[in-house]
């Protein structure tokens, strides 16, 4: 409801106004009534009605001097002047303060309430407009941001725009004598049980939320990367560079203030360098990625910063395609141990040759997918997503042993897993066919039926099945058949005839004579044992 004050140094008159006005109809509230313009003007400063209703001469302050005081301060308030015929040159000075709305003595009912009401539809369709413009500049802000953060993890990820001068135009990122640097907050998962996704959502929407209260007076992208990392691209002002610097500290001790919350996490800032030119923004956010790498040999909980030497590391040096070669030997024989121990020494190599922290991480990488390459080519597939699971849990680490350590026990017992598989896999032809011949003993049982239901042929199925069991399939079957005949001479009082029908001989005396050869006695005697 809209708020009234009545002013007029008549109180009847007052009065009368009040009396007049349609209060419930029109959705006002009576908020005060005064006789003076100086009274009037505190209970303004008080309230802050939304109409005043004001005769035009009172004592002490004026109607005048108090629409114009007013109007100065609370232009938004809205007033309705009343006044007799020979003051009406006052009225006319009151529309440069903005009032258009005024009534002559004696005051009539309807025309008092037709202005009111105008009063109270100027007011919906503003306060209308004024929700629809919010609302729309909300909208362009929050698609703003999208774009914003879309551009900024096309950049992240290399996925380098060609249009990128069009786009710095569109973002206005034009800043005179401007610069533009990098900086990512990470957030690694210690020890402990597995944080939930609700637990890292709020851990990193308060990163962002104070990297928004902390540098909002610089021009700032902001862009969270899936598993707990935060970029921002910052552009400034030269000038303001040393405050930029300061900023992105504060930034980091609040991250570090907020973590001490979490026993499990740790943070770590890389920051990037300052240039003048938005074509090495891709260059200066891969640099602040590569900053973070440093806490292998620092410790994480610091802002981190490239050296010009580690800046002008080799991207691939030759180590590292040694060390993709000695990975593969070590592949190549399947020896869990084997590919461990190739892995450390080309870490080895690395220290040797001085490598960057950064190209630890590189070499992490490039090892993860070299082992997932060579694993596919060997025909053993890796369980979806493995390769980003251990990469993960590589980026977390607080140290080159750590490291080392994650890489060794996830290859070599991944290698160990899939070798299991292997065989596992490769005994399913064996399987089959042990199945067919236990089902099947009392009958004909032949190698080429057996070697068609596993889809081999009869030479390398037979080759195959003695490998596995480390006998041939017709003394399997031979095998089968006489075990079921010594359970059916303990169990059963079937003649030798009839047993031997049942486990698929046909000739009583070949059958006693494969039970002689397999079992050392001949079956009358072996049943003696049992009866």
């Amino acid at each position: 409801m809209l708020k009234v004050v009545i002013a007029d140094d008549e109180q009847r008159v007052g009065l009368l106004v009040r009396y007049l006005i349609h209060w419930e109809e029109l959705g006002l509230e009576f908020a005060g009534q005064c006789c003076d313009g100086q009274s009037a003007w505190e209970l303004i400063e008080q309230i802050h009605p939304d109409i005043v209703i004001t005769d035009i001469r009172m004592p002490v302050l004026t109607g005048l001097e108090l629409v114009q005081r007013t109007s100065e301060k609370y232009p938004q308030i809205r007033f309705v002047i009343i006044s007799g015929y020979r003051y009406f040159e006052y009225a006319q000075k009151a529309l440069k303060y903005g009032v258009i709305d005024y009534l002559l003595k004696p005051i009539d009912e309807d025309e008092l309430n037709a202005i009111l009401r105008k009063i109270c539809q100027t007011h919906v369709e503003q306060e209308r407009d004024r929700v629809r413009t919010e609302q729309i500049e909300k909208n362009y802000n929050s698609n703003l941001r999208l774009l914003e953060r879309e551009l900024l993890h096309r950049l992240v990820i290399g996925d380098v725009p060609e249009e990128l001068e069009r786009l710095r135009k569109e973002h206005d990122t034009d800043i005179p004598d401007g610069l533009y640097q990098a900086a990512l907050v990470q957030v690694d998962h210690l020890a402990g049980p597995e944080s939930s996704s609700e637990q890292r959502n709020t851990i990193m929407m308060r990163a962002q939320k104070t990297a928004q209260d902390i540098l909002k007076t610089y021009h700032v992208m902001l862009c969270i990367e899936t598993e707990m990392r935060l970029f921002a691209l910052l552009y400034y002002n030269r000038e303001d560079k040393a405050g930029v610097q300061e900023a992105i500290s504060r930034w980091m001790d609040e991250c570090r203030h907020y973590l001490n919350n979490f026993a499990e996490y740790t943070v770590t800032m890389g920051v990037s360098r300052a240039e003048p030119e938005f074509a090495q923004v891709p260059e200066l956010l891969q640099e602040a990625e590569q900053a973070t790498a440093r806490k292998l040999l620092e410790g994480s909980g610091g802002q981190l910063k490239l050296s010009v030497e580690e800046r002008m590391a080799e991207a691939a040096p030759a180590w590292m395609e040694k060390a993709r070669k000695n990975l593969e030997a070590g592949l190549e024989t399947l020896r869990p141990e084997a590919l461990r121990k190739n892995i450390v020494e080309n870490f080895a190599d690395a220290q040797k040759a001085g490598a960057a922290a950064w190209q630890y991480m590189e070499l992490t990488r490039n090892t993860l997918q070299w082992f997932e390459g060579g694993c596919q080519e060997r025909g053993m597939a890796l369980p979806q997503g493995w390769a980003r699971a251990v990469w993960l849990d590589c980026r977390s680490s607080q140290s080159i042993r750590g490291l080392i350590d994650i890489l060794t026990q996830a290859l070599g017992c991944t290698l160990e897993q899939l070798q299991a598989e292997r065989r596992k896999s490769e005994d399913y032809p064996i399987r089959i066919a042990m199945e067919y011949v236990q089902q099947h003993y009392p009958k004909k049982v032949t190698l080429e039926e057996a070697a068609s239901r596993s889809g081999f042929n009869t030479t390398y199925f037979s080759e195959m099945f003695k490998h596995k069991t480390g006998k041939g399939f017709l003394d399997y079957v031979t095998e089968v058949r006489i075990n079921a005949a010594k359970e059916m001479l303990r169990n059963t009082r079937k003649t030798v005839y009839e047993i031997a029908e049942s486990v698929g001989y046909r000739d009583v005396k070949y059958f006693s004579q494969q039970f002689t050869k397999n079992v050392g006695m001949k079956p009358t005697e072996y049943r003696k044992l049992y009866y």
